[in-house]
């Protein structure tokens, strides 16, 4: 375990790195004597170099980052496998009647097509990877929709018609606030439905969110690669998630086997290597990964309404970029007290708090940070937001932001936008908290 002030893995890499290059120049300069005249030094020294740029390249490999590079172009045969599997993560997440929502249907067509070339089913990652979100973000829509209809703010004649479709499918439900309908409708009569409409409805009418689909008969083979139900969630983990924490238990181990024998894995997954390699990733962060899943409730673990913890974060953000607030905060609310040792879902509930109650969350927040020290930078920041809701003075932001800790994480996470926030307003952003800070403090230099 790393503790305060001692180096990290990628610090003692490039240590020993390039105090093994020194060691290969100074055998070099002295005839080769200590090596025998091997070039074992240099040798050495040159695969540690190269393993210390692997990890390296590793540890600062990024989805969002390399996806963006590709937003809004048509998908290629030259795109990465990452840039495809997010136009169709991304899209199918995205409401099929906004503006642009035809050519959103291209776009995730069109990679899908991209990716079929590269052995990777279409119908493998819509219906496997994608289906249980895709259900999930139908039924918060919907559930938005009739809470809005209900509460006499829209008529239902006005939604969209994809929406109007689904209304009956939820219409048994009862009068309750919108934490409670979703939750409601992610358990009842109406998620089997769509759950089966993901299993049979064409791809087509899927990606369109349509209800009344045509059905289609699939063959085993289809849904899944070779490899089977976990080789098929590895590949689309590894692909989609910066984060190792986001991956399944049976991805990381798939990771793991990769490393250790890629011919063997690859051919038992149904996927080539080249395939694989295109994302690099080291032996230490699957290690760690494992580690600290076995220390820590597991991310597989149901939660809360057949969802993982990782999964309702994914509808928490959600409903806060759809301004739903309040349903936002009261799903996380039931999430933290269904999983109360999730320091994740606790994190999440006052974050949410900062919206309505900074106060009330700056408390909780410090409650938190009482009982778990090492998730300081995430809960600093967030502090920070607090305090910048309250007024609170600069030079005491500031404080909280110049810890050497918090100032150099390199986590990711859902934040509050710091120029929207010190201008009064909220907009849901993910970074790396390390540029966030950054951001702030430019941002809070400029506002003095």
């Amino acid at each position: 375990m790393q503790g305060a002030g001692e180096p990290s893995n990628a610090e003692i890499a490039a240590v020993t790195a390039a105090a093994l290059a020194h060691h290969a120049q100074w055998c070099s300069e002295n005839g080769h004597d200590r090596c025998g005249g091997s070039l074992l030094c240099e040798r050495v020294a040159d695969h540690e170099t190269q393993q210390a740029a692997y990890d390296a390249a590793a540890r600062s490999f990024d989805v969002g980052a390399l996806a963006a590079e590709y937003r809004g172009r048509e998908p290629s045969v030259a795109w990465p496998t990452t840039a495809l599997l997010r136009v169709v993560h991304d899209g199918l997440e995205v409401v099929p009647w906004a503006a642009g929502g035809f050519h959103r249907s291209v776009l995730i067509t069109s990679a899908l097509a991209r990716l079929g070339e590269r052995g990777i089913l279409a119908d493998a990652i819509v219906r496997l990877c994608i289906g249980p979100l895709l259900a999930r973000r139908v039924t918060l829509h919907v559930v938005h929709a009739m809470a809005a209809t209900r509460r006499g703010v829209v008529d239902a004649d006005a939604l969209p018609r994809q929406l109007r479709g689904w209304l009956t499918a939820f219409a048994h439900l009862p009068d309750m606030d919108e934490s409670g309908l979703l939750m409601s409708a992610l358990t009842g009569p109406g998620i089997a439905e769509l759950n089966q409409w993901i299993d049979e409805a064409a791809l087509a009418h899927l990606i369109v969110w349509r209800r009344d689909a045509q059905r289609v008969q699939l063959e085993p083979a289809d849904r899944v690669l070779p490899g089977g139900v976990d080789a098929t969630r590895w590949i689309f983990d590894r692909f989609t998630k910066t984060r190792l924490d986001e991956w399944r238990t049976a991805s990381l181990q798939w990771e793991l086997a990769f490393l250790d024998r890629p011919e063997a894995v690859c051919g038992d997954a149904g996927v080539p290597v080249r395939l694989v390699a295109e994302r690099p990733v080291s032996m230490a962060m699957v290690v760690s990964a494992l580690a600290r899943r076995v220390c820590a409730a597991s991310s597989d673990a149901e939660v809360l309404a057949g969802m993982t913890a990782s999964e309702v974060m994914q509808e928490l953000v959600t409903l806060t970029k759809v301004g739903a607030f309040d349903a936002a905060v009261g799903l996380a609310a039931r999430a933290s007290s269904a999983a109360p040792a999730s320091v994740e879902l606790a994190i999440a509930h006052a974050f949410l708090r900062i919206v309505r109650h900074p106060g009330a969350a700056e408390t909780e927040l410090r409650q938190i940070l009482r009982s778990s020290p090492g998730q300081k930078p995430l809960i600093s920041v967030n502090i920070a937001s607090c305090l910048l809701r309250q007024q609170g003075s600069i030079d005491q932001i500031s404080e909280l932001l110049g810890d050497e800790d918090v100032a150099k994480s390199d986590k990711l996470a859902w934040l509050w936008a710091p120029e929207p926030l010190i201008e009064g307003k909220l907009l849901l952003e993910e970074y790396r908290i390390s540029d966030w800070v950054s951001e702030m403090t430019y941002c809070l230099a400029r506002a003095r």
